[in-house]
C-alpha cells in the first residue's frame, strides 16, 4: 500500500468517526448533567414523575431557612462556631469563630443523607398532595429542608413527587392524616471567608420542630443587619442573641 493511499483510508476512516460522535440533526441532545455528586430537584408544586433521589448527594448554592438568605453578603457568628477546611464530616479545623465575627457568606451547600419516612394515616384533599390522591397507608419519603425550607415528597409507588410552599405545607403536621416515622438526615454547609482572608467552610445545625422535621433559625450566624437588605425588625440580630445567652448563662 503504497503511502498517499494510506493517509487516504486513514482520512476516510477519521470522517466516519466524527459522524458516528456526532448526533444527527433530528436527534436530542443529551440531557445537561450535574455535577458529580450534586443533585438537580424539581420543585414543582403539582406532582410531577421525577427519578427517585439518588443518596448521599449535594444541592448547591441553596438555603434551606424559612426567611430568604443573601450569598455574597456580610454574615456574623452568632455563637462559638469551628470553621472546617472543607465541607465533609470529618474534615480538619482550621479555627475557632467568636460571636459576633464577620465572614462573607461566599456559596452554600445542603448535603442529603436519607429521606425521611411519613406514613399517611387518612387520605389528604388532593389540593394538599400536588393535586394526587395519596391513599391511606401510603409510605411517603420526605427530603428537606430545600430552598427557603420546602420539603419535596416522593411516591415510591407512584414514581411523582411534589413540593408545596413552605407556608402552605401543615397537611400533616397535627398527626391526623399523617406522621413522620423518621426525619430527614441532611446538613446545611456555607463557605465562608473571614475579614483576614481566610477561607473555610461553616457547619450549621438544624433543630427538630413539633413534627420532626429539621428547621434552620440562624441561631449561629446571621446576615448583618448592616448588609441584609431583606429584613424586617422581628428578625432577631446577632447582638440579641449573644446578649439573650449571656442573660441565661452568666458563665459565656
Amino acid at each position: 500500500m503504497n503511502r498517499v493511499f494510506g493517509l487516504a483510508l486513514a482520512a476516510a476512516a477519521l470522517a466516519a468517526c466524527q459522524r458516528e460522535a456526532e448526533p444527527a440533526a433530528n436527534e436530542a441532545a443529551p440531557a445537561p448533567k450535574a455535577a458529580a455528586g450534586q443533585l438537580k430537584l424539581n420543585l414543582s408544586e403539582t406532582a410531577v414523575g421525577m427519578t427517585r433521589p439518588v443518596l448521599p448527594a449535594r444541592i448547591a448554592g441553596d438555603c434551606p431557612g424559612p426567611d430568604p438568605c443573601e450569598f455574597g453578603t456580610k454574615w456574623q457568628t452568632c455563637q462559638d462556631l469551628p470553621l472546617y477546611a472543607e465541607a465533609a464530616n470529618g474534615a480538619s479545623t482550621v479555627r475557632m469563630l467568636k460571636p459576633m465575627e464577620l465572614f462573607t457568606a461566599e456559596r452554600g451547600e445542603i448535603e442529603l443523607l436519607a429521606p425521611g419516612q411519613i406514613e399517611v394515616l387518612e387520605a389528604a384533599e388532593p389540593a394538599k398532595t400536588g393535586g394526587m390522591t395519596v391513599p391511606r397507608t401510603t409510605m411517603l419519603e420526605v427530603y428537606g429542608p430545600l430552598h427557603q425550607s420546602r420539603a419535596l415528597y416522593y411516591d415510591p409507588n407512584s414514581g411523582r413527587g411534589w413540593s408545596p410552599e413552605y407556608a402552605a405545607d401543615h397537611w400533616w403536621w397535627d398527626g391526623k392524616q399523617a406522621r413522620m416515622l423518621s426525619a430527614p438526615i441532611m446538613t446545611w454547609w456555607v463557605k465562608a471567608r473571614l475579614e483576614d482572608g481566610t477561607q473555610g467552610w461553616i457547619k450549621l445545625k438544624s433543630d427538630e420542630d413539633k413534627a420532626n422535621f429539621p428547621i434552620y433559625n440562624y441561631d449561629e450566624a446571621v446576615l448583618t443587619w448592616e448588609h441584609d437588605r431583606i429584613r424586617d425588625d422581628e428578625t432577631p440580630d446577632c447582638r440579641e442573641l449573644v446578649a439573650e445567652r449571656t442573660r441565661n448563662d452568666p458563665t459565656l
